[in-house]
């Protein structure tokens, strides 16, 4: 694919998508970039007794308050859930199963 963006997020993860929602409300064109297969970051890859060490109303991305958990702190499925219900709320371009291998400059711009 060769297409010119201002803006390559790699990682779409919490990080990635907090980004993503900034970048498309300043109407800026990007892409989203995850190795995963789907939605949810590196908690895919987390125990499955792992919770959030904070509660949900202040574990939340921009924009969109995370929804309370019977628990004290959200389960893992829920930040998943929470994550993946994010990307479509927002309609954020996240192309997934994509590893970054190498970035290079070439005129001003940049090679993914």
């Amino acid at each position: 694919m060769h297409k010119i963006l201002d803006v390559i997020v790699i990682g779409g993860g919490q990080s990635g998508l907090a980004c993503g929602y900034y970048l498309r409300r300043h109407k800026i064109n990007f892409l989203i970039l995850d190795k995963e297969e789907k939605c949810g970051g590196s908690w895919l890859h987390a125990w499955d007794s792992l919770t959030l060490f904070s509660p949900a109303e202040h574990s939340s991305l921009p924009g969109w308050l995370m929804p309370k958990s019977e628990n004290l702190f959200p389960l893992k499925q829920e930040v998943i859930d929470y994550l993946c219900q994010y990307e479509k709320r927002y309609e954020l371009p996240i192309e997934c199963s994509v590893t970054v291998e190498n970035i290079t400059s070439e005129n001003k711009i940049f090679k993914v």
